[in-house]
């Protein structure tokens, strides 16, 4: 592929943020804008069970009408100004989004926006959706302990040291992809907690959820953001899957960049791990209260 066939683009997420004390969010919908002003498009979760899995107490349905209205009208301006100069005059792709969503206080909110080149923007809208939002679907399906099951756990270790206030998003980004970790320290480099629910029901699918972050980690290898990766793991239930659990924890480590891998009965050792991370003040702060 010649580089001179990549085009140019900007997207933002839409994330579902429910407590803004906490932080924590989900992703719920892409919008991808052409720099030349020849596209825009946008995908919106429509699945309601996955919302009420994040946050019960949401007015889930609600939420998807907002979801869906939000669609129509991108729709509506794509087909308007499709083809047109006009789509130009939009200054990128939150001014875009702003039309459909202003910034506000509410539990829905855009992300900052990013960049990225592909040869088809429908294509690359879907894999967009496909890698930020709704890529979690069928894992959750297939889990019995989900992976908000295991980072809700250790966020109360991290809660009785006073340190869940340091973590916040962070989007790792390439050229060409991008994995956004809600669970981040910056102190020299990015930090990055992520958790994961082996907790499943066959081994095939084990190794094919290690095998597929083992791939999203290293399409961003070379961001311009140093990072290292703690994985926060839930191991299989089932005796039977211990072997493909382990397997999957070798996968894993061969992720190029620094990783470290913790069960769930590990969580002092992640502590500790994390501990240098942590403002000075603070890991003071934490001996105190043992």
């Amino acid at each position: 592929m010649n580089s001179t066939d990549l085009k140019p683009y900007e997207f933002v997420t839409l994330r579902y943020i429910p407590d803004v004390v906490t932080g924590e969010f989900l992703n719920v919908g892409v919008v991808l804008y052409a720099k030349d002003g020849s596209f825009a498009g946008s995908r919106f979760q429509t699945r309601y069970s996955r919302l009420n899995q994040f946050n019960p107490r949401a007015a889930g349905r609600n939420l998807m009408r907002t979801l869906r209205e939000m669609k129509t009208h991108i729709s509506v301006l794509s087909k308007q100004l499709d083809g047109h100069e006009s789509l130009a005059e939009y200054r990128g792709v939150s001014e875009l989004a702003r039309l459909t969503l202003a910034t506000d206080d509410s539990s829905l909110q855009w992300s900052n926006e990013s960049s990225g080149l592909c040869t088809d923007y429908d294509k690359e809208l879907d894999s967009l959706f496909s890698r930020l939002v709704s890529y979690a679907d069928d894992d959750r399906a297939n889990e019995r302990r989900t992976s908000d099951d295991v980072w809700k756990d250790f966020k109360r270790d991290l809660e009785a040291r006073n340190w869940l206030r340091y973590f916040q998003s962070k989007q790792i980004s390439s050229i060409d992809d991008s994995i956004e970790f809600q669970h981040s320290i910056k102190n020299g480099r990015w930090h990055c907690v992520q958790p994961l629910s082996f907790d499943v029901s066959t081994d095939a699918y084990i190794k094919e959820k290690a095998h597929k972050w083992l791939g999203r980690i290293a399409s961003v290898s070379e961001s311009n953001d140093e990072f290292c990766l703690y994985f926060l793991l839930a191991e299989p239930s089932d005796p039977a899957l211990r072997k493909a659990y382990a397997d999957a924890k070798s996968i894993l480590q061969k992720a190029p960049v620094d990783v470290e891998i913790f069960g769930e009965t590990d969580s002092e050792q992640l502590l500790g791990s994390l501990s240098a991370a942590i403002p000075p003040s603070n890991s003071n702060e934490s001996e105190t209260l043992h």
